[in-house]
Formats: structure tokens, sequence, C-alpha cells
């Protein structure tokens, strides 16, 4: 049956190379019925893959088996083999646009057939072009055509053919920053004493972090957690703000009973629970909040006891002890529901109540990290090895589904993915929180399994993205998120190994491919992303603006390398994440995301790896004031500040200020110690 498969696939996947057939050319050579069939697999293929997604993935909706005998007649093998390509292509990239196709058939063949008799069409796969009928685009408007036709060969993302062409990083779709970062202002806060306070910073890193929130604090409410605790001693005060209004619409929320909030339910948590949605509803995915805020509002005693309280509801209502989390606990009846809980989760809610025990030193909240991991631990699906399994479902854990192999339940049971290495990622985090032997055990065994079980070789260079876990790499692809996961594994193992040579033999495979990874780009020095098989790029895979061949999550890199030289103290890593933080900036946001939560911490890691600036605190006398700094009679920094206090973060040493206000001039020595000097 594989062996049918394969064959099945090669009419669907040819990618259109010089010298290879384009997906016109294939078009045009099937026979009306083929066509016909085709496009009714991509259609009904579309409708299995995106229910699959929305329903975690399971085996069970994915319903790509067929009778023998059916799949026999070459028409309906050809029917098959597009609609199992089609939902196999949907789940590896979390589908295109997350459409579900509709129309008949009959029709949608037959505006292909219009389609590809232009030429400029014949990259586009049919799987795009029916993309483009539900669009509504071969209507009637020829513009509107046009413009998602580009949208489809982008959804493609036929990066080597825009590659040759030399069109590709002009195509690329850019963001683009409304000013330069340069040294401020960064946001205006109220003091405590009740004036307000303007920052700047002469440190770029600092400036970068400040930069990319400065909008985001603003809004009446955080839409996203910011990692505070890995950035919280830079001390901005917009921030802090930020989650207080944030904590106060959220709490003014919570139920008397429960003592839970009341939150939205994520949209596939809603559609999964279809009819038994309830009218008022806790998700578990919200509950972070409680120890960010905590984190975020320390200095306020009233703030910290309600987020603890919080934190003791939603482990009271969501944790089942030998069953492990519920996602939705309903606040009507206190019923527990969704018990498809994913291993990802796990990890940040340990994470979160590692970071309470350290800011409180309670030893419940640790306790309970220990009682999370245990339970995960002993419940890994080899025993004798260090994987652990992706929780589709609370009541049975063993339980997993491997879209991309498209193997059966009992078969995936025994895979696993890189997604598994989000839980490894926040094992390290609590560890070092807790210290704990057994959070040390999880993430040592792993990463060496991990290299037996998911290597590739030093020929193809890089890890793949699942394997099985009786030691056997189950594919040779790596994409996605799973080329940063994996790349933390090898750091984070280096970091807890007992000798020098032990730590050199993890960072050796990071070393390796991260030298894969820098090959695949080079647009302004930074990282590719694109999808690998065997060492080779696969250009027609995309992840949304990531199908141009640039991560967008270029922090991601820089972030790794730190903790590489955190590990093992080597400069050569720190060296590297300033150089790639340097090109990040230098390059601008055309090529990377700015607006990714996890930058702002990285930039402040960087800076205070490479010295921490210091914190300097000016007060004007009145708003408005022009502010100069001179360090050995030389202008460092000029600005109107629209408050009555400037917070400057300065490389360390002695300045002079020079303020003017109402027409008069004043001088003050400004002395920037290093921090806790």
């Amino acid at each position: 049956m594989k062996k049918l498969l394969a064959l099945a696939f090669v009419a669907t996947s040819l990618t259109a190379w010089s010298g290879a057939p384009t997906a016109g050319d294939l078009w045009r050579q099937q026979s009306p019925a083929e066509k016909v069939a085709q496009v009714r697999g991509i259609i009904e293929g579309s409708q299995v893959s995106v229910d699959s997604f929305e329903r975690y993935l399971k085996p069970t909706m994915m319903g790509l088996t067929a009778d023998p005998a059916w799949i026999s007649d070459p028409v309906h093998r050809g029917a098959y083999g597009a609609r199992a390509s089609w939902g196999r292509q949907e789940g590896l990239k979390k589908g295109l646009q997350r459409s579900r196709f509709g129309g008949k058939p009959e029709a949608v063949a037959a505006l292909l057939d219009k389609f590809y008799v232009e030429p400029r069409n014949a990259r586009v796969t049919p799987a795009n072009a029916v993309w483009l009928v539900n669009t509504g685009a071969f209507k009637d408007d020829e513009r509107k055509w046009a413009h998602d036709k580009v949208q489809a060969h982008r959804a493609a993302a036929n990066v080597r053919w825009l590659t040759e062409t030399k069109q590709r990083d002009k195509g690329r779709p850019t963001l683009a920053w409304d000013r330069t970062v340069g040294t401020g202002p960064f946001g205006t806060a109220k003091r405590a004493d009740g004036a307000t306070e303007t920052y700047y910073s002469l440190d770029p890193y600092y400036a970068a972090a400040m930069f990319r929130v400065e909008d985001e604090v603003k809004s009446e409410r955080l839409r996203l957690t910011w990692h505070i605790a890995k950035w919280h001693d830079l001390n901005y005060r917009p921030m802090t703000e930020a989650y207080r209004r944030t904590f106060r619409r959220m709490f003014a929320n919570q139920d008397k009973v429960t003592g839970l909030l009341v939150t939205r339910l994520h949209k596939l948590t809603e559609r999964e629970l279809g009819e038994k949605k309830p009218k008022r509803a806790h998700d578990l995915s919200d509950a972070t909040w409680g120890a960010e805020f905590a984190l975020a509002l320390r200095d306020d005693p009233e703030i910290v006891k309600a987020c603890l309280a919080y934190l003791d509801a939603v482990w009271r209502s969501h944790w089942v002890a030998g069953k492990g989390f519920y996602g939705v606990v309903d606040l009507d009846t206190g019923a527990r529901l969704a018990p498809g809980v994913k291993i990802n989760f796990y990890g940040y809610f340990g994470t979160a109540l590692a970071e309470v025990y350290a800011l409180t030193k309670n030893a419940k909240w640790r306790d309970r990290v220990q009682e999370i991991n245990q339970w995960v631990w002993s419940r890994r699906r080899n025993p004798a090895r260090a994987y652990v399994p992706l929780f589709l479902d609370a009541e049975n854990p063993e339980f997993s589904y491997n879209v991309e192999a498209q193997v059966s339940a009992k078969e995936a049971g025994w895979s696993d993915d890189s997604d598994s290495i989000y839980y490894i990622r926040d094992v390290f985090e609590q560890w070092k929180l807790t210290g704990m032997p057994l959070l040390k055990e999880i993430v040592s065994r792993h990463g060496r399994d991990y290299i037996e079980a998911a290597w590739l070789g030093d020929a193809i260079g890089h890890f793949t993205r699942h394997w099985w876990v009786d030691v056997q790499p189950l594919s040779q692809r790596m994409y996605g998120d799973g080329r940063f996961n994996s790349n933390y594994q090898m750091a984070h193992a280096a970091a807890l190994a007992a000798t020098a040579q032990e730590k050199r033999f993890f960072l050796d495979y990071l070393d390796k491919q991260l030298a894969t990874f820098q090959k695949l780009d080079g647009v302004a020095g930074l990282f590719g992303q694109q999808f690998l098989d065997g060492g080779k790029v696969v250009p027609e895979y995309g992840y949304g603006m990531d199908d141009w061949g640039l991560s967008q999550s270029q922090e991601q890199y820089c972030s790794i390398y730190l903790a590489a030289y955190e590990a093992g103290g080597e400069r050569k890593y720190l060296d590297a994440a300033k150089a790639q933080m340097d090109r990040m900036l230098a390059a601008g946001p055309q090529y990377w995301n700015p607006r990714n939560a996890s930058f702002p911490p990285t930039a402040v890691r960087l800076a205070n790896a490479l010295g921490r600036p210091a914190r300097a605190e000016i007060s004007l006398g009145a708003k408005d004031s022009e502010l100069r700094l001179l360090r050995d009679g030389a202008e460092v920094f000029k600005a109107k500040v629209p408050a009555e206090v400037a917070v400057i973060y300065l490389p360390p040493g002695d300045y002079t200020a020079e303020i003017t206000a109402g027409g008069a001039t004043r001088r003050e020595a400004v002395r920037a110690a290093k921090p806790g000097n």
C-alpha cells in the first residue's frame, strides 16, 4: 500500500523546476475524468484535513483508508492520491489558509482548464488553483484573479524559481519600521511620586527591546504574555503598567465560587466541545497569566496574593491526580471538560509554577512542579528511553498521531515529534528555578537519546522532526519550530553536562546543524527557514511569510547562541549572538518579524551578557525640557523630554547632563555605575 501511495503522490507533488514538467503540463496530460477525480480528491482532502487539524489531528478524522478493489481503478487511485497528498500537506503546514474547499468537481475542473491556458500559471499547483476558485477569483474580476494568483504562488513557495530569476527579494512581503529605532523615546509612564518618566537607551539592544513593545503597552490590555520573568530587571515601567491594566480587566471577571477567571475558549477547543460548550468557562491556556501578573507586579502584595489564590484555584479545578490536566472547566457546574491537553502546556504551566516558587519560596509550588513532571515522566512511551508523549488525551496519555507519516494509530503511539521538546525546554527552565534532580535527569537523558533517534548523519547535517521511539528516524524532514527546539535541546543538555568533554559532545551537534541552516538563504546573513528533506530544500513548503525561505523568528537563533554560551562559556557563541542581533537590526524587519514576543527578552539577555547597561534617572524639573548628555566633552545624547524625569540606559561611566528649561540651562554630573556597584 505504501508503494501504491507513493506512486499516487507523484502526480501531485512534482515541483516545477526547470527541465521538469510543470503543474500545468501534468494537468493537461490527464483525461477529463482524471481531472475531475483529482479536483474531487483535493476538495475532500481539504475538508478532512481541516477537520483533523481542528480536532488535534486525531486519526479517526483523517479518514485516509481505501478498499483495495476500489483503489485499483486508476481514476479512483488518482482521486485517493490527491486526497491523501492534500491532507498530508495541510497537516504539515497547518493549513493553506486553513481552507475548507467546496464546489462541484466538474465545474471546478473546467475552471482549472481555463486557468492553465495561461503559461504564467503553469507553476501553480492544482491544490492552490482550487483554493483560488474558492476565493471567488475565477468569477468575473480579472484583477482579483491576478491578485489572488500571486498569493497562491506565494503559498506554493516556489523559492528556487524566484531565487534563480533573482526576484525573490523584490517580491518578498515586507514590514517597515514607522521610524528608526534610535535612542528613544520609548514610552512614558507615571511614577509612584506622581511625576512621569520617559525612557531612552544608548544601548542598542535595550533600545530595540523597548521599541518593540512601545505600541503594545499603549493598548487597554496586553494581548499576550511577554515573558516578563526574563527581562523584569530592565525595570521598564510602561510594561509594568500595561500588566496592571490587564490584571484589572481580567480579574474583574473572576468567578466568586471557583476563584477562576471567565475566559474565552480557544476556537479549536470550542469546536472540540461542540454542544458541550459551557456558557461560562475557564480555559487552562490562560492560567499562566497568574504567574505573569505576580512577577510583573511583585511590589503590590494584594495583587500577588490574588494571583496566588487564582493559581491555587486553577490547580484544584484543572488537575486530577493520576489523570493530569483538563483543558476547560464549566464555571456553572464545575465539570471538567476537554481532557485533550497537549504536552506543551504541561511545560508552560510547570514553568509558571516554578517562577512563582522562585518568587515566594513557598515549597507548595515546587511540589506541584515535581508532581506534574513525575506524572509525565512515568508515562513516557518507552520507559527504557527518555521520550515523552504528545498528550492529546489525558485519559489515554499513550495516544498520539503522526500526520506526517500517515501511520496508523497503533504505529503513531510509538513515534514522537519535536513539538515534545517544547516540554523539555520548559523543564530546563524549571530546573534553573528549582534545582530539582528529576528535572535535570529529564533534560539530560532526553538530549542524549534524541541524538541517537533523530540525528540523520553528518553528511545530511540536521535532525529529523519525527522519530520512532525505538531509536530510528521516522523521516528525513526538518521544518518549522523543530529547528529551534532541536538546537535548544543540545544547548540545554550541554548546560547540564558534568564534564567539558560531555558539553562539547552536545554542542558539536548544535554547531553542525546551525552550519546547515546557515547555508539555506544568506540574505543579510540571516537564517533560512526552508523545509528540509534529507539535507535538501523542498521549496514548495510554506509557513506563511516563512515560505520565502527566511525565518521570521531570527531572534530564536540569537537566543540559541546565548544558551550555548551559558552552557559552556565559549566566547564564540556570545560573539555569534551579537553578530546575529546586529544583522537583524541592520537588515530591519523586511527580513524578520520584530513583533515576536520572544524578541524583547532575547535583546535584553544579550545586552546583559555583554555587560549590563547602567540605569540613570535624571530629574528635569518640568516637562518638555531639553536634555543633553556629554561624555569626555562630546555630546552622546540630545532630546526634548515629554516628562519630568528621563530614564536612560547608558554604558557605565561619568557623564554631564545639560538641562534647558524655561530659558535657563543648568549642568549636573551623572555617574552611570555598573549594576551592583
